[in-house]
This record gives structure tokens, C-alpha cells and sequence, in this order.
């Protein structure tokens, strides 16, 4: 490994095992590696706070000869045990985008929960042995259920609902409980919203995908549905470190800051590494980046000098 870092870390339990997994992110050749480094119990049994997982961390890297003053930043879910790992460790942290997008579409899913409701009841009942039975005789599709922590479900459920609602209706159990017309017309409404989305979710999984990308897809989600901006913008409180998320995405105002800001990004190697920097050789093309995406309508003598800086380093 080489002698400067990230770590991306998870945990995960089974029965009354709370276990950790960690792995290193560097770049080799300019492209990126991920590599395990732990996955076990904490050492800590009864312990699972910040501290606990700072001692897990520091002790898997001694095992592979590494400090932590190694690290340049860590990558983690948004939970308040991982921000408190990230301020007492003095790194940034690079949270998970799609947590953030999947918590912002819950809050916007509940303002059609009743909608839904009309939609989960007959779906539940057409699973049942003998509904189920009987809709196979209309349909080879197969009813599916809303899981309410995983928006995507919600995606899925309507989705098939919107395909077998008249095959339901030959159901007698159920045909009472399908949705009446107009609110079958809300629900293709609300389906065209979540393909949207789901589009932006999968954007967010790609391997090619910036921290500048994800703050430009939730910007734009922000924009078009204005219920998800307690998760989705610059400063939410969900966010670690919203400064750095300000110079990721150039939306800090006057001049002075943003020029104070601007060398930070290009003299500070953690913001640097935040947004997908992993190595010296490939420093020059992520800073070429930033001065041309985020310098292009400050003044003159702003851009100059950012860019000066730039090409001497």
C-alpha cells in the first residue's frame, strides 16, 4: 500500500455479533483499488461508539505496518457514531450518497403515504394462498410487497401494482380494494417521479461518478421536489464537514472566502483526496478540474491566481 491512504468501513450484525469491515482505497496506475483489510468483531465487545471503532481501525493498520496520520480520509455511512469517528480522527469524511438520497425519498414518499396504503393493502392480501391462485389464472406476474425502509420497494410494488390492477379485479377478495381511477392516474403520476429517481440512484452507484456529480443530481433533485432539502443540499444536517462540501460545489459567495477556499482544494491534500484524488500522480488533472469547473466566473484576478499556484506544484 502506499503511504498515503483512505479507509472505507461498515459495520454489520448477526444474532448478538456486531462485526467491522475494513478496507483501504488508493490508486495505483490511476485506477482505483479497494482492498480488505478487516472484517471482524469489534475488539471492544460491549463498546460500539466512536472510540471503540478508532481503536479497530488503528489496530488493523498496525497489522499491515501503517499509522494513522497515514490517512487522508475515511468513508463512511452518515450515522452520528462516523461523524464523531471523522471530528475526533481530525479527517474528512465522505458520506453515502445513496443513504442521503434513500432518507430524502422516504420523507417525500410520506407525503403520499395514504396513496400507498390504497396500493400495499391489495397487494398483501394478493399474496395469500388461494388470491394467489386465482391471479395466476389472469397473470404470470406475481404481487410484491412494500418493505418500508427501502424506498426502492416502494418503486417495485407500484410498479407491478400498475401492471396487474386489472388482473386484480378478477380477484374477489380484493377487487374492492383496488384503487378507484383517479387515484390509479395519481399513482402513474407518482411512478414517473420514482423512475426519475431511481435513475439518480444508479447514477450515484457508478464507478465514474464524482462528489461533484452526486452534488449536481441532488441539487437538481432538491430543485424539482423541494421536500428533500433537509437531506440533499449543501447544508444539511446530515452532511460532515458542509465547508467542504461548499468547495466541492462551488456554491460559497463572496470572493474572499472562496479564494481562501480555493487553496485549501489546491494546498490541502484531504480535500483533495475527498473528491476522488487518491495519489500525487494524479493530483495535476483533479486540480486542472477544479479551477475549471469552479474559477470560470470569479474575477480575473482570482482565476490567475489559483491557476498560477496550480501550475507550479
Amino acid at each position: 500500500m502506499p503511504d498515503s491512504i483512505g479507509i472505507m468501513f461498515d459495520g454489520w450484525s448477526t444474532g448478538s455479533t456486531y462485526y467491522v469491515g475494513v478496507y483501504a482505497i488508493y490508486v495505483v496506475e490511476n485506477s482505483p483499488r479497494r482492498v480488505l483489510l478487516a472484517f471482524a468483531p469489534l475488539l471492544e465487545k460491549n463498546d460500539f461508539g466512536a472510540d471503540a471503532h478508532i481503536t479497530f481501525i488503528t489496530e488493523t493498520l498496525a497489522v499491515f505496518g501503517k499509522r494513522p496520520d497515514c490517512l487522508r480520509f475515511i468513508v463512511g455511512d452518515n450515522c452520528t457514531t462516523n461523524q464523531a469517528i471523522a471530528t475526533r480522527m481530525g479527517l474528512p469524511r465522505v458520506g453515502c450518497a445513496s443513504h442521503q438520497l434513500n432518507l430524502a425519498i422516504q420523507q417525500h414518499l410520506a407525503e403520499h403515504d395514504a396513496l400507498l396504503s390504497q396500493v400495499n393493502e391489495p397487494m398483501c392480501q394478493l399474496r395469500t394462498k388461494n388470491n394467489a391462485g386465482t391471479l395466476r389464472k389472469y397473470t404470470d406476474l406475481r404481487p410484491v410487497k412494500r418493505i418500508v425502509t427501502r424506498w426502492s420497494s416502494t418503486f417495485k410494488m407500484e410498479n407491478r401494482f400498475l401492471r396487474i390492477k386489472d388482473a386484480a379485479k378478477h380477484v374477489e377478495a380484493v377487487e374492492e380494494l383496488v384503487p378507484r381511477s383517479r387515484d390509479c392516474r395519481r399513482l402513474m403520476k407518482l411512478q414517473d417521479d420514482l423512475q426519475a429517481l431511481d435513475s439518480i440512484c444508479l447514477k450515484l452507484q457508478s464507478n465514474e461518478t464524482t462528489l461533484a456529480d452526486v452534488r449536481t443530481l441532488f441539487d437538481g433533485v432538491v430543485k424539482r421536489y423541494p421536500g428533500t432539502s433537509n437531506y440533499l443540499t449543501k447544508d444539511a444536517t446530515i452532511v460532515h464537514r458542509t465547508k467542504l462540501v461548499r468547495v466541492v460545489g462551488g456554491g460559497v459567495g463572496e470572493r474572499n472566502e472562496f479564494h481562501e477556499a480555493a487553496h485549501a482544494v489546491l494546498e490541502g491534500e484531504h480535500i483533495l483526496l475527498i473528491i476522488g484524488t487518491l495519489n500525487h500522480g494524479h493530483e495535476v488533472e483533479v486540480k486542472q478540474f477544479i479551477c475549471f469547473r469552479r474559477l470560470q466566473s470569479f474575477p480575473e484576478q482570482t482565476r490567475d491566481t489559483v491557476t498560477s499556484r496550480r501550475h507550479a506544484m
